[in-house]
């Protein structure tokens, strides 16, 4: 079975603008986007790179997606989501990228979900990398300045 390349980033980003538009539907997350410059800053390389795989963090208060995990580390999808009540934008997104719940953290009240697919495509389990697996911060801001320049061509 052919997976799909999560390292592209140009997939990683339609994954983010669509876990976005979906939770946007929420009008009281909306002040929380518009201050949230960290989505366009793109991924934080410093934090949770996987080798393979993706995860999606979740609020278990109010099934805000917060963070997604990818190989070039985590990229903020909402952040400080602390209002509101996402259950049924959670439900669809749940669908749409078939999640399968991965780990709880119920002291800090998040959960990590498996992003199970893509538009159809199937996406393999997550791993977690490794310290000598992990891209050099200079390395996962370079790669992503490129794919920005390259949409200005």
């Amino acid at each position: 079975m052919a997976f799909l390349d999560v390292t592209n980033i140009g997939t990683l980003c339609n994954i983010i603008d669509f876990l976005r538009s979906e939770f946007d539907i929420c009008s009281s997350i909306e002040e929380n986007r518009i201050n949230d410059k960290s989505y366009d800053m793109g991924p934080d390389a410093s934090f949770f790179q996987m080798t393979q795989g993706l995860l999606l963090e979740i609020d278990n208060k109010t099934c805000a997606a917060r963070r997604l995990y990818t190989r070039y580390g985590q990229w903020t999808i909402i952040h400080g989501a602390s209002s509101g009540f996402f259950k049924k934008v959670f439900n669809v997104v749940k669908k749409q990228l078939h999640l399968k719940k991965f780990k709880d953290f119920p002291e800090e009240g998040t959960s990590l979900w498996a992003i199970k697919s893509w538009k159809g495509q199937a996406i393999e389990e997550p791993i977690m990398a490794s310290p000598i697996e992990r891209f050099s911060e200079e390395y996962v801001d370079k790669t992503y300045i490129e794919f920005l320049s390259s949409l200005k061509v």
